[in-house]
């Protein structure tokens, strides 16, 4: 009995000397594994929510409002743009080259300066007079000339340069005499102008279609800066580029293609 005294002694005497932290695990090793499970539960589920956060931080940044905005702008300002450079006038179709009234095609056709509607057109200050020019049906209003064309289903007036066969009982007030390879030309601010062959007297506006050529060209075309183009010099006239030529030491100039 004494001994047991004694061996109880001993042992409550070795607790009180272990450190608190020690005699706490070991006094509660049952409870302390349990906390411990609580402890790894809480960390799992932080980690699980945290995980859970960074994929729906990822969801978000792929399903990002402002972005999808802007990409849907983007789309659709790209799509825009592209429509809106196929798209006509109002309340027409694709924009068109303008033809003339019977559908054919206006290739031929020098324009010089701006389109007009018939209204517009038949408010000009002067008196549009038609003058028949070959097929071709042209209006003469002052020094300007006019065809009629058709753009996008509308009927409107063209300024044009004086059209080749063109007839007229005297020359413009200001012209310039100029040499040509087929005889004397006489160049003024409309048109470019020949004697009418055989002494009837009148003048035409002669053709300047490529291959065209003179000896010299008239003092309005040398007024702009000239182009230099593969090795050629260029000058314009009247809607017309004129190509500088050199042949047996003398110099022409021809109509040409434009050099652009």
């Amino acid at each position: 009995m004494a001994r047991r005294r004694f061996l109880a002694s001993v042992v409550t005497l070795a607790l009180l000397s272990l450190p608190p932290a020690a005699a706490a695990e070991s006094s509660s090793k049952g409870g302390a594994s349990k906390g411990s499970g609580f402890s790894k539960s809480t960390s799992k589920s932080s980690s699980k929510g945290g995980f859970g956060s960074s994929k729906s931080k990822a969801g978000a940044s792929k399903s990002d409002p402002s972005k999808s905005r802007a990409h849907s702008s983007k789309k659709g300002s790209s799509k825009g743009s592209s429509q809106a450079t196929k798209v006509g006038p109002p309340g027409s179709g694709l924009p068109s080259a303008p033809v003339h009234e019977d559908g054919s095609t206006a290739e031929d056709v020098r324009i010089r300066g701006s389109y007009f509607s018939e209204a517009t057109f038949a408010a000009l200050p002067c008196e549009p007079v038609e003058i028949p020019v070959g097929e071709r049906r042209c209006w003469r209003c002052g020094d300007a000339w006019f065809e009629k064309l058709v753009y996008d289903g509308q009927a409107v007036y063209v300024e044009v340069f004086a059209p080749e066969g063109a007839r007229a009982d005297q020359l413009p007030e200001h012209v310039q005499t100029i040499r040509g390879e087929n005889g004397t030309y006489f160049a003024a601010d409309d048109a470019l102008y020949a004697p009418l062959q055989g002494g009837s007297g009148g003048f035409v506006v002669v053709s300047t279609a490529p291959g065209f050529r003179v000896e010299e060209l008239p003092d309005a075309a040398r007024h702009g800066v000239p182009i230099i183009a593969d090795g050629f010099t260029y000058y314009r006239y009247l809607g017309v580029y004129y190509r500088e030529e050199r042949e047996d030491g003398r110099t022409y100039y021809v109509a040409s293609e434009s050099p652009f």
